[in-house]
């Protein structure tokens, strides 16, 4: 995934990406740029090859299929907190040794990389909502996300949105990211490549994250 001069066309059209449902492979019929990874120069034996089995799934990618800055999509799974959760009728539920658990595709955007991981931020859409749903008190621990070409795009948030390019199908009008909920991610997940924020966005978004951190330590030892 190191290539940043793959042609690619946009495709104003095409029906936009749901953050909240990240596309799959079938559904990314071509990465925006090549993917070459670089696994006879992992460092550790997993990361030389993929595996797909029924309790294990590797991409084989390391550090060097990635950049900063990159919209990725992927398997994403949290503890269950919404109560309205259907287990009849909803297949992306489960119930585990330590509770409910949701699990799903979600977009994500690369902060920083290192050795083996990643720290990522997720981009939602909350329900197709946007930020406009949002309580007010959490509005600075988001930011919009739009698309390079897009010139009606309408901002809800309290900053200016960051920008995606290479994406092959538009995003979501109202896909955001969650400043405040970083997650690691392992380079060797199962990861695919959608877009790339502009350079000046990434910086932008890092300022906004390192922003946010800096109020948070801000706060009192003790409440």
């Amino acid at each position: 995934m190191a290539q940043t001069n793959v042609s690619n066309p946009y495709n104003s059209g095409a029906a936009p990406y749901n953050p909240s449902q990240g596309p799959t492979a079938s559904q990314i019929t071509t990465p925006w740029r090549t993917a070459n990874t670089n696994r006879s120069k992992a460092s550790f034996p997993s990361a030389r090859r993929g595996i797909n089995t029924a309790v294990c799934k590797l991409s084989g990618y390391t550090k060097k299929d990635f950049q900063k800055g990159e919209v990725i999509s992927l398997p994403f799974h949290c503890a269950n907190t919404n109560p309205h959760v259907d287990p009849n009728t909803d297949n992306r539920w489960r119930s585990t040794v330590e509770g409910p658990v949701y699990s799903k595709r979600r977009m994500m955007v690369i902060l920083f990389i290192y050795e083996q991981d990643m720290l990522c931020l997720p981009l939602y859409t909350w329900n197709k909502a946007g930020i406009s749903r949002r309580p007010a008190f959490l509005k600075k621990e988001y930011v919009g996300l739009k698309d390079a070409n897009n010139k009606e795009y309408v901002n809800y948030g309290d900053y200016s949105p960051v920008v995606i390019e290479g994406n092959r199908r538009p995003m979501h009008e109202h896909s955001t990211v969650v400043l405040s909920a970083g997650c690691k991610v392992g380079c060797n997940e199962d990861i695919l490549s959608v877009g790339r924020l502009t350079e000046r966005s990434h910086e932008y978004l890092v300022e906004l994250w390192q922003k946010l951190n800096l109020k948070a330590e801000a706060e009192a030892w003790n409440r």
